[in-house]
Formats: structure tokens, sequence, C-alpha cells
């Protein structure tokens, strides 16, 4: 198995100080999780981290439990304190992927049927890629002119409506007190529905931003 695994340096948002590092692994061949947990930790240990370890973010498989008791087996023996189940995060461009197809498929922006096909795409094809200026999309289609501009012009569309009613959506909530009220109602409703072990606060949508 091989893995190709490179180092980089995350920054605050004003950019001047370092609060993390991460480590990318792109596996070639999938294969026994304790051998990727071996090869992540050896990687930890190549750059001197291993007892740096705050959280490990992976796809959201269950067979990824191996590999964090396998990580906490190894930091245990080195003494480092690492708990497989609270240091292990879920795959967050995953979920971001699934809300927002949840959320197009409510206001109706797309059917079931697309949503399934939807959530059944490779989204880390995306989150993988490149950050350099040559692999942005945006900007490549802005340098080669308006001749060579592929713009989907009907996802376009859709994606304007869909923005439109959830600004609507939003203008409806802020209309009076009573929308206010039946607003934090729904949400409490779905929050005993959805957290039976604990507590959730409403929240109320904010008014447009700028962005």
């Amino acid at each position: 198995m091989e893995f190709r695994h490179s180092m980089g340096v995350c920054w605050n948002s004003w950019g001047r100080v370092k609060y993390c590092k991460y480590c990318s692994l792109c596996e070639k061949q999938w294969t026994i999780c304790k051998n990727m947990a071996a090869i992540l930790w050896s990687t930890l240990e190549l750059y001197g981290i291993e007892n740096r370890i705050m959280a490990i973010m992976m796809d959201n498989a269950s067979n990824n439990d191996t590999i964090m008791e396998a990580i906490e087996s190894w930091c245990c023996a080195a003494g480092i304190k690492l708990s497989a189940q609270k240091s292990c995060m879920h795959c967050m461009p995953h979920t971001i992927h699934i809300v927002a197809i949840k959320l197009l498929e409510g206001i109706g922006i797309i059917s079931k049927d697309n949503s399934a096909q939807a959530q059944a795409t490779n989204y880390q094809d995306e989150v993988n890629v490149e950050v350099e200026c040559d692999y942005d999309m945006d900007i490549a289609q802005e340098m080669e002119g308006e001749d060579s501009d592929v713009v989907n012009e009907s996802l376009s569309n859709d994606i304007q409506l869909a923005v439109y009613k959830l600004c609507k959506i939003v203008c409806s909530v802020h209309a009076s007190p009573q929308c206010h009220q039946h607003w934090y109602q729904e949400v409490d409703r779905m929050n005993v529905q959805l957290f039976l072990t604990e507590k959730k606060s409403a929240l109320m949508l904010i008014l447009d931003v700028k962005t």
C-alpha cells in the first residue's frame, strides 16, 4: 500500500498566527484499517507531532473506528492521552454536502431522485483538488474569456432560485414577533425529536449579510 502524505500550515483569519498543522493522506489502494493506522502513525512520528493530536477527521464510515482505536493504543503506549471516541470528528465536507442537498430538496429545487444521485457522487473529488490558481476553475473560466465560458445556465438559474427562496424564508421569519415565536416553537419541536438526550437552544435565522 502506498500513501502520499503532505504537511501544511493552517492560518487564522488574519493570516498571522499558525494554530495547527494538517496531514493529508492520499491512498492508492485500500487495505486493512490497522495498516492504514500504522501509516498515519509513522507519518506523525516523521514530523514529530504525535503528541500534538487534537482531532482526526475522516470519512463517516464505521470501519474508521478501528483506525482510531489503533491510534489510541499507540498514544497510550507512548504516554499520550487520546480518546478514540472524543478525538474522532465526522467528515465535514461529507456532512455539509448532505445538509446542502437536503436544503435544496426541502425548498423544492431538486427532486428526491436527484437528491439520491447527488448524495451518491464522490464529493471528495472536489475536496482533494489542489488549491493553487492553476486548479481554480472559476479563475480559469475568467482567464479563458467569454468565448470559452461554459457556465451551465440552467444550474445557475436553479442556484439563484434557491437563494431567492431562502431569502424569502428569512424575511418571513423576521416579518413579525408572532413569526419569531412560531419559528422558535418549530425549532424547539424539532430539537426535541432529534436530540433526545440533550437540550438544544433554538436559534434565529440571521438577516442578509455581505459575503
